[in-house]
Parts: C-alpha cells; structure tokens; sequence
C-alpha cells in the first residue's frame, strides 16, 4: 500500500508541477473567531467574497471556497471555520477541515494562520495550531505563515512586524521560528495600490516557500487518497468533452488526407503517363537505329532511300515531341511532389495547431469541471467521514 501511494504521489505531484504550478495558488486560512481570516481573504482576492462581521461569535461556520484571477494567476482561498469556538460540534468541525482537504485537492500551497495583532495570543490559537499538527503532520510547519492582521494599529505606534514579534509571548515564537520565521502584517481596510502591494508580498513569500521545497505545495496521504478519487470523478465529466475533441480530430485528419490522397493520385498518374512516354521514346529510337541501318546499305531505287530518310525524318520529329513531353511530366511530377511535401508540412503544422487548440479547450474545460467540483465539496452536508466528502 505504502508503495502504491509513493507511486500515486509522484504522478500527481508531476501532474500539477507540470500544468498549474504557477498558474494556480491555494491558500487556508486558519485562526479563531474575529482574528481577521474572512477580511483577510477579501484583500487577497481584492474583492469582498467572504462575509465578515464585528461580533463575537464566528461567522464562517463551514469551510468556504473562493477564487479569483490575480497577479497573472488563480488563487483559490478556503476559510476555515474559528476551530473550538463556534456552537457546531467538534466532529461538525473536523468534517468541514476535511472538507477543506477536497477544496484545495491536490494540496495547498500554504497554511496561514491568521492573527489579531491587536489581541493577545491565546490558548485557542494554540490548540488551532495542534489541531492542523495533529491531521497533517509535522510537515505541515514548513508551509505555515503567520499573518497580523491590524497592522494600522501597529503603524500608528510606529511599531515594525519584527519588533512586535519580539514582544510575542515565547510559545508564538516558538512557533513562528518553526515555520521559518515566515510572518508579514495586514492592514485589510486598504485599498487599490496599496493593497496590491501587500497581497503580492504574501504571494512572493508563498512562492518563496514552495521554490524551496522543491516547486511541491503540500500533500499527505490524505490529499492523495482525496486526488485520487477526485481525478476519477474528474475524468467521467471530462470524457464526453474529450469523446467530442478526439472527433474533431479525426474530422481534421481525414480531410487533409483526402487532399495529400489527391496530391499522390495525381502524381501516380503522371508517372503512369510518363512511363508509357519512355516505352515509346524507347521503341522510336529503336526504329530509328533500324531505319539509319538500312540507309547504309546499297539500295538501287532512290525512291526507297527517299522514303526512308523521310520516315527517319518523321521518327526523330515525333521522338523530340515524346522526349519534351517526357520532361514536361518529369517535371510536372517532380512539382506535385514538392507541393505534397509542402502541404505535409503545412498540414502538419495546422495540426499542431488545431491540436493545441483543442487540448487549450479541454484543459479550460477540465478548469470548470474542476471548479465545479470544489463547489460540490464545499456545498456537500452531512458527510460523515473525510472520504465521502472529499468524493462527492
């Protein structure tokens, strides 16, 4: 089994390092209950997407799923409900985090824990973060980011993030040098520029991140088991799609067979032509060496001689007349030739093309299905284990 998923990780790994690498973030975000996550992801998508609300009981109660194309790439967001401190179950907890798992299937390619910079550290925060530990692993601290929201406060005291970190108490500390000392502020009320600014701060460290572990966002056994259905359920939308290109392709095909056929039909015909010419070509110059012998020979009538040097004369006419026709088909062919190779190439190129187009059609087209299915995961009720939810 161990094996089986090695195999499975790197053909999913390869998978997405080769097609959406850089073309596709995905991000969860984490903290308890008015730390800033459903602000936080509103800026990074540069849009109001998540609700958010000043109270004090959490407003995201499932895990919810956003995106946007931003910075020549698509980010996908899931906000996670405030952990331990909303009025649903823990088990109703852990269902959306496995949720969350479907949504950013094959992976994310960071965790980031949002805090309020203007609130202390507290033991819920703490409990979050053992919480993602406990169900990912110890490999899950080397995509942790930690986020202060409230950096206006921190400005307005003309407090930098590295000397507000310094005055964290010892257990943040701890865990942000866990996470490689990886942590930048918010101020989530700006806007245009400004707010360009920071979120492509957060992307750079992101990307960063991944580059140095290898270009992989982060998986586990989990998010490989959740591909692999995921890819299943994938693939059955895709088949009438890819069905309906393989046609258009085949359609393509034998249209420019028919005309290299055309092409080749007429240069066989022109080289049967040409070679009925040589036979005759060959069977007049034999009739002339036959008729240029009897010449030689003594002959009493001068009217034999005469009729012969005629027939001679007939014979060299219409062998000219066979020898330019010949070139004029040699040539002729050699020419159908060159415009078979050209269209071969041309046609070949034109495939190429339609194929590549077709393809873009059917990767745009496994985007949607992709999509799609994240919506399902994230609208998906009463699921009981992670699996149900994560296969629709």
């Amino acid at each position: 089994m161990g094996f089986m998923y090695v195999i499975c990780f790197s053909v999913i790994r390869l998978y997405f390092k080769s097609t959406s690498m850089w073309k596709e973030i995905r991000l969860v975000l984490l903290g308890k209950t008015g730390c800033g996550k459903s602000a936080t992801g509103n800026t990074i998508l540069g849009s109001e997407r998540f609700r958010t609300m000043i109270s004090g009981s959490s407003v995201t109660h499932v895990c919810s799923q956003n995106s946007v194309n931003r910075f020549n790439r698509k980010i996908v967001i899931v906000d996670t409900p405030g952990i331990f401190d909303t009025e649903e179950t823990n088990e109703k907890i852990q269902e959306e985090i496995y949720k969350c798992i479907g949504i950013t299937s094959p992976g994310p390619h960071a965790f980031i824990l949002v805090i309020n910079a203007a609130e202390r550290y507290t033991s819920e925060e703490e409990r979050t973060v053992e919480h993602f530990v406990k169900y990912f692993g110890e490999n899950v601290y080397k995509y942790f980011i930690v986020l202060f929201t409230r950096k206006d406060q921190l400005d307005a005291k003309n407090i930098t993030i590295e000397e507000y970190v310094r005055g964290c108490p010892s257990k943040l500390q701890r865990f942000i040098e866990k996470c490689g000392n990886r942590v930048l502020a918010f101020d989530n009320n700006l806007e245009g520029l400004k707010q360009n600014d920071q979120v492509q701060k957060l992307l750079d460290i992101i990307l960063e991140n991944v580059k140095r572990h290898g270009d992989d966002f982060y998986t586990n056994d989990m998010y490989i088991e959740a591909e692999k259905k995921i890819l299943l359920v994938e693939e059955e939308k895709l088949q009438h799609e890819r069905e309906k290109l393989e046609e258009e392709l085949k359609h393509f095909d034998q249209n420019h067979e028919q005309a290299i056929g055309g092409l080749n039909d007429q240069v066989k015909e022109l080289s049967r032509k040409q070679d009925r010419e040589e036979r005759e070509i060959e069977v007049i110059e034999k009739n002339i060496q036959e008729n240029e012998s009897t010449c030689k020979i003594p002959i009493r009538k001068s009217t034999q001689r005469k009729e012969t040097e005629h027939e001679l004369a007939v014979m060299r006419t219409n062998l000219n007349t066979h020898r330019v026709t010949f070139l004029e088909r040699k040539e002729a062919i050699e020419k159908k030739k060159r415009e078979s190779l050209d269209l071969c190439k041309s046609q070949h190129n034109e495939r190429e093309k339609f194929k590549q187009q077709l393809e873009d059609k059917l990767s745009f087209k496994r985007k949607e299905v992709r999509e799609d299915i994240r919506k399902e995961i994230e609208e998906k009720r009463g699921s009981n284990t992670w699996s149900e939810c994560t296969v629709l």
